[in-house]
């Protein structure tokens, strides 16, 4: 275990470059400039973690291939610097990013949830415990979609802290219980969680199991990324939701990480839209991306 320790923290060093932390959480948001209803009660997600590749004209041309061929209603990234989106951005799309760190580039990275979908609510959420070397915290992001006039779904994209305790680990895993308890919802908890040893996996078992939520089982998780042996990348859903399909694609597009996509049907429904109604809304806000003040 000390030699797996070891490795990871070699692999974290090589990767942090020279970055600030984002000390609070901030949230930029926009609404889609064509909001769409889903009458079908079915839907795609996409889960990717990107690897700061959003300013490759590569990645971009295969992110835009991803929402077309595969009819993505909702995605949710990680590793997303914001800045290069502005110039390739679908209009149609709503966005909600949470940053964590600003990059010795000038961009920052962090997490975004996207959607044509109405958004309700979003919620921004950073990490109190902070990565070593790097010293920054790591982001997740709550979103809150409309589906129709009964129906919402959230979407709590995580990129889970890496190289700390397992205490540590269980206290960014504290922060998404309190989120997941606040309403009895439709819900998707996705991300790169790093679960990348037996006892990371089982914390985050555990959480998913006391909110009743199951793991999502995939066609060919040979493709889903893996540090020494363990998949980082998971999808757990509600039992409002039945999976139709799931699958992880063998192209990468720059990233380290594999797209993983998810077709699910809503089967449950909620009683009423109010269950939102206290949570932080920023459903006003309809302004194009911007720097975000990090300092």
């Amino acid at each position: 275990m000390a030699a797996r320790a070891f490795l990871i923290l070699i692999f974290v060093w090589l990767g942090s470059g020279c970055v600030e932390p984002i000390k609070t959480p901030q949230l930029q948001c926009w609404q889609s400039t064509s909001i769409q209803e889903n009458n079908t009660g079915q839907f795609t997600l996409l889960n990717w973690n990107i690897y700061k590749q959003a300013d490759d004209p590569n990645w971009q041309q295969g992110y835009l291939t991803l929402l077309n061929q595969y009819a993505v209603d909702v995605s949710a990234l990680q590793e997303v610097n914001l800045a290069p989106l502005q110039a390739f951005w679908p209009q149609e799309y709503g966005l909600q990013y949470t940053p964590n760190l600003l990059l010795s580039s000038g961009q920052f990275s962090g997490v975004l949830n996207t959607s044509k979908w109405q958004l309700l609510q979003a919620k921004p959420l950073l990490s109190d415990v902070l990565e070593p070397i790097s010293a920054t915290p790591k982001a997740a992001i709550m979103s809150i979609y409309k589906l129709d006039n009964e129906n919402m779904l959230r979407v709590i994209n995580v990129h889970a802290i890496n190289f700390v305790s397992d205490a540590s680990y269980a206290a960014q895993l504290q922060q998404l219980q309190v989120e997941l308890s606040i309403a009895e919802l439709p819900t998707l908890l996705v991300g790169d969680f790093n679960s990348w040893s037996d006892s990371r996996l089982m914390l985050l078992e555990q959480l998913a199991k006391r909110h009743q939520l199951k793991p999502l089982e995939f066609e060919n998780d040979q493709q889903i990324k893996r540090f020494l042996g363990d998949k980082l990348d998971h999808i757990f859903y509600s039992e409002h939701l039945k999976p139709i399909k799931a699958w992880a694609l063998a192209q990468a597009w720059g990233s380290d990480h594999n797209p993983m996509l998810a077709r699910f049907e809503l089967i449950k429904k909620v009683q009423t839209l109010d269950q939102v109604a206290k949570q932080p809304d920023c459903s006003g806000r309809q302004q194009r991306p911007k720097n975000i003040q990090g300092k």
